[in-house]
């Protein structure tokens, strides 16, 4: 159970933050390629290239080049070094980009999203928030910067003011399946979660599976709360229909061992 990232870039989850943020494209793998020679990577070859297209600010395609290398040298620290340093001059120029766009129009929506995903992904969260905050106040409609305000509440421990945030993205956007199940897990994991919490939890659950029936994400939240209400078999009903759309989910296997037990129920 939790709340969903936009996008997941397992491919740096080396020493890049793992984060999901959506203004940044999954690597697409262009025709770039660094000559190998009987499987020994040329690295001083790499290393030129990508130093020529930093220079050039195409960040994107030093990065598609190296995560390519990486992909056949998982090992080597060097290649690990240089994605770093080159993702890191990818999102500040994100943030350039974003500020300068939102200087030509402050009512462009994308542009503080792109600004903010920068920011939180070099961990800069309160300049990420002040920037999500000035677009939501030019732009109080706009259920795209609501979410992360709301997602950026939840990293931060701040539940109420993420669940407030979700429902106001309920209000905006009623077929947003993300914002019921977020709103479902905040209202699940709070450590003082009552029944009625649980009562309304179960209703955001269930809508999020309704607009999205196949996502087993949903079905884990759903499955979460189905559990800590005691019903036992349909939890284990709904995380073993998960597992089965994504049967290499540990955390999934977690929850079925987890639901396999009455021990922890909060409500018999």
């Amino acid at each position: 159970m939790s709340i969903r990232p936009s996008l997941l870039i397992a491919s740096l989850a080396i020493s890049i933050p793992a984060v999901v943020m959506a203004f940044i494209a999954m690597p697409t793998r262009p025709n770039l390629s660094i000559n190998e020679k009987d499987g020994v990577l040329n690295i001083e070859e790499l290393m030129h290239r990508v130093l020529q297209l930093n220079q050039q600010k195409k960040h994107q395609e030093a990065l598609d080049l190296l995560l390519a290398a990486i992909d056949k040298h998982k090992d080597d620290s060097l290649l690990r070094a240089m994605l770093t340093q080159t993702f890191d001059l990818f999102l500040e120029d994100e943030v350039r980009i974003g500020q300068e766009e939102i200087k030509v129009n402050k009512y462009k929506v994308g542009a503080y999203t792109r600004v903010a995903g920068a920011l939180e992904l070099m961990g800069d969260n309160f300049r990420a928030m002040e920037v999500l905050i000035n677009g939501v106040s030019l732009n109080p409609n706009a259920a795209e910067l609501w979410m992360k305000v709301g997602k950026l509440e939840h990293k931060g421990k701040r539940d109420l003011e993420a669940l407030d945030v979700f429902k106001e993205v309920i209000r905006l956007e009623p077929s947003s399946s993300d914002a019921y199940n977020n709103a479902a897990f905040v209202l699940a994991q709070t450590n003082k979660c009552s029944e009625d919490d649980l009562k309304e939890a179960a209703v955001f659950a269930q809508k999020a599976r309704n607009l999205d029936p196949n996502n087993p994400e949903y079905m884990d939240t759903l499955a979460e709360v189905h559990y800590l209400q005691g019903n036992q078999a349909l939890a284990l009903s709904l995380i073993k229909e998960a597992l089965k759309i994504a049967p290499d989910r540990e955390m999934f296997k977690s929850q079925l061992k987890r639901f396999s037990s009455r021990s922890g129920l909060k409500f018999e």
